[in-house]
């Protein structure tokens, strides 16, 4: 799908809607940024995680960070971890209600 649609993508959620029901969520939230938006957005998504991890640890590492602070940056890069791997963030919300 980003082969073929490179710049703007399918769609939001319609990734889901390929032709092969199997494949509903790529288990990336990358892939499917590129696959439903377009390169452009999936760059920008990239860029944007990138600064904000990189302004997290600089934070992080000030003597002014506190506890809260070192914990609520390691939750955001477990999330984030997280939504590389699992389909929960990504899944529409018709594949999360409906049984398979």
């Amino acid at each position: 799908m980003i082969v073929a649609h490179p710049v703007l993508g399918v769609g939001p959620a319609n990734f889901a809607f390929s032709h092969d029901s199997a494949f509903g969520h790529p288990h990336s939230l990358i892939l499917q940024a590129a696959a439903e938006y377009g390169l452009p957005l999936a760059a920008l998504l990239l860029l944007a995680g990138v600064r904000f991890l990189v302004h997290g640890v600089r934070a992080v590492r000030a003597e002014s960070a506190d506890t809260l602070d070192c914990a609520l940056l390691a939750a955001i890069i477990c999330g984030l971890i997280d939504a590389m791997f699992s389909g929960n963030n990504l899944m529409p919300h018709s594949q999360m209600v409906m049984p398979c």
